[in-house]
């Protein structure tokens, strides 16, 4: 009986570490902004593995962005980021398949940017063009996350995701970046060094264990 009682113990510890599904999904908010906007690109994706009371996600994306102000400045910039982290279900009881989480995640993100601006002498009357580039710049930050998901048709969902960033640190260069890809706006970070973000995700699920 005791012998029984050990590996029963045994198999629920093993199993508690196996997914029971998994969920692939896109940011359709950034392909949305990349078909309106020619002088931006921002495509993420996520997968999500399905713990049932806990969801461990990994998120990629590309960014590349050209802020235009001439004849002041232009900025411009190419990177790639990805973000780890855990979510806990607080509907992982639902009997609908409805998603509600609360989690956290570390983001890091890699680019170079370019930054071409004009300086006019009132003293002497000569413009002068100048540019500065940061090559291969790296940051990292940390996010809390809140979601919801909704099943819309068979294992097809539509996600929404707010997400509150902060603690942004990056080698500083040649200057101060303009934008970090996956983060934001780094014009904040001098101020409250925090930001938010907001997705809205079409993901599609596989399950090879009922929920």
């Amino acid at each position: 009986m005791a012998q029984n009682q050990e590996k029963d113990t045994t198999t629920f510890s093993l199993t508690s570490f196996v997914p029971q599904g998994i969920k692939f999904g896109v940011d359709g908010f950034g392909l949305i902004r990349t078909g309106i906007n020619p002088n931006l690109t921002t495509i993420e994706g996520k997968a999500e593995f399905d713990f049932k009371k806990y969801i461990g996600v990994f998120e990629t994306g590309v960014y590349t962005n050209t802020i235009d102000s001439l004849p002041k400045y232009r900025y411009n910039i190419s990177g790639s980021f990805f973000k780890i982290g855990i979510d806990a279900n607080l509907l992982h009881k639902s009997e609908d398949k409805s998603v509600f989480t609360f989690g956290l995640r570390y983001g890091r993100a890699r680019q170079t940017d370019k930054l071409q601006y004009r300086i006019n002498d009132p003293v002497y009357g000569f413009t002068d063009n100048l540019s500065a580039v940061n090559s291969k710049i790296g940051g990292g930050w940390v996010e809390m996350v809140v979601g919801l998901q909704v099943e819309i048709f068979n294992n097809l969902y539509l996600g929404y995701s707010a997400r509150y960033k902060l603690g942004l640190r990056f080698k500083q260069q040649e200057f101060v970046p303009f934008e970090m890809a996956g983060y934001g706006r780094t014009e904040t970070v001098s101020q409250k060094n925090s930001t938010w973000g907001f997705n809205y995700y079409l993901l599609y699920s596989i399950q090879w264990e009922g929920k």
